[in-house]
């Protein structure tokens, strides 16, 4: 996310670990000062909330107030789908919401994001439109042209 290591070395020796000013930026919230703007301009804000905000609680020091492991992969999911809803756009997801076996009720794309989330069926109700198969459907809608 940041781009770097997580420690500076300079004269062949360890002159600091960055891991504490990192946690103060995301306390802060002043992710802008430590995100690789390279990766940045290509993320989604609610992408990067997600990820920033699971990669900060890795870094909690005791264990019991970490997240699991499937926790982790809960969020990091999440953090995939918002990625996979900014490059289809807010058109694109209406096109697919539009098959859906049961009509979605949304307003905003952020609304509709968490719609196709939480799973719907869609195409006669043969495909499951839920985590897995979002960025599919979305790929394969866009390939199509529908």
């Amino acid at each position: 996310m940041c781009g770097t290591l997580c420690c500076e070395y300079r004269d062949g020796g360890l002159q600091g670990i960055l891991v504490p000013m990192w946690k103060k930026c995301f306390e802060e919230k002043r992710l802008d000062d430590i995100i690789n703007h390279g990766l940045q301009k290509h993320m989604e804000p609610g992408s990067l909330n997600t990820f920033s905000s699971i990669a900060y609680q890795c870094l909690k020091k005791k264990r019991r107030k970490r997240p699991t492991m499937a926790k982790i992969v809960e969020e990091l999911k999440v953090a995939l789908e918002q990625q996979a809803g900014k490059r289809m756009g807010f058109e694109g997801m209406r096109r697919i919401a539009d098959i859906a076996v049961s009509p979605l009720s949304y307003i905003t794309q952020s609304q509709l994001l968490l719609l196709f989330m939480r799973g719907m069926l869609v195409d006669d109700g043969k495909t499951d439109g839920g985590y897995g198969s979002f960025a599919q459907i979305c790929h394969s809608r866009t390939l199509d042209g529908d």
